[in-house]
């Protein structure tokens, strides 16, 4: 793309008084923004403007993103593909995405909750279930609600509303992280129903090499980072192993293995005070620096970098 915008977190805090009934935020981690058919016209004018700059995209900056329509539908594409969402679904963007709102019908109502931390679903404790939204986020940004959970995820936006909007309560940041997990919970148990309701076939014999691979790494990828460890224990070479993976998952065996130490290390510098030292030793890394150096080379920062950025 040659023309892209980025936005950040606090451009949208900045648009707050402009935009006083439709923006709740705490200036530090939480936006709430609403656009109803009111702004169909403003949503007009944002396409013309960005028509005539010539703006390819938007660059998702440093934002946790979640988009739920209520009413009505968009039409928006995210990393060059394109998404219709209709009431009951929803979207999530990560950090570094790229995405553009091609259309919305007159009568659309839908909210968005921003996080300043970009990741706050790594605050929860399941690192299997981290995983399984990652991966599913992955395959598509967009996906369906049950009506239930729908039902439920307009309460909770309700809530997270009153919390922002009540400036003498205590532990405000504390409520609306404890509203995400729940949120994040509703939609990681759709997306999993989901698989569950899908037509069952019987499973080829690459899957289930990758499905016995995966559940290796799942048990041992604290200890065991070597993709020979896992070809022994299932007395194959770990060339065919790496080919039978990557020709199946669409993934490395090695990257497989970095995914589930890096998600369970971001969970670690997030949500508990081990020190660094702790969590490398903690997933059995021999030194504090070797544990730094891994890190680094899979998310770009240090660990204490990374710990910092999600404050």
């Amino acid at each position: 793309m040659e023309n892209v915008y980025d936005i950040s977190f606090s451009d949208i805090v900045e648009i707050r008084e402009q935009m006083p009934h439709k923006i709740r935020t705490d200036n530090h981690n939480t936006v709430l923004l609403e656009i109803d058919g009111f702004d169909y016209d403003k949503i007009q004018e944002q396409k013309q403007k960005c028509a005539g700059l010539k703006i390819d995209a938007l660059r998702n900056n440093d934002m946790g993103y979640f988009c739920c329509v209520l009413q009505g539908h968009i039409d928006m594409e995210i990393n060059g593909r394109t998404y219709k969402l209709e009431a009951g679904e929803f979207s999530c963007l990560f950090k570094g995405d790229y995405f553009k709102l091609n259309d919305a019908s007159r009568d659309v109502k839908l909210f968005m909750l921003l996080s300043g931390s970009g990741e706050h679903m790594f605050k929860l404790s399941n690192t299997m279930m981290l995983l399984s939204f990652r991966d599913k986020l992955e395959q598509s940004r967009c996906y369906g609600m049950q009506p239930a959970t729908a039902k439920a995820i307009t309460m909770l936006y309700g809530l997270m509303c009153e919390t922002l909007e009540d400036n003498n309560l205590l532990y405000k940041e504390i409520i609306m992280q404890e509203y995400l997990h729940i949120l994040f919970y509703y939609l990681s148990s759709d997306l999993m129903r989901g698989e569950k309701l899908s037509p069952t076939s019987v499973p080829s014999r690459r899957e289930e090499l990758l499905m016995q691979f995966t559940r290796l790494v799942s048990e041992n990828f604290k200890v065991q980072r070597k993709v020979k460890y896992y070809a022994d224990k299932m007395c194959l070479t770990p060339k065919y192993l790496s080919t039978i993976v990557y020709e199946t998952g669409g993934k490395y065996a090695r990257d497989i293995i970095a995914e589930f130490v890096i998600i369970e290390a971001k969970r670690l510098l997030v949500n508990t005070t081990m020190t660094v030292q702790e969590i490398g030793d903690a997933l059995h890394f021999s030194c504090q620096s070797f544990f730094g150096k891994y890190f680094r080379e899979h998310t770009g920062m240090t660990p204490q970098e990374y710990r910092q950025s999600q404050r």
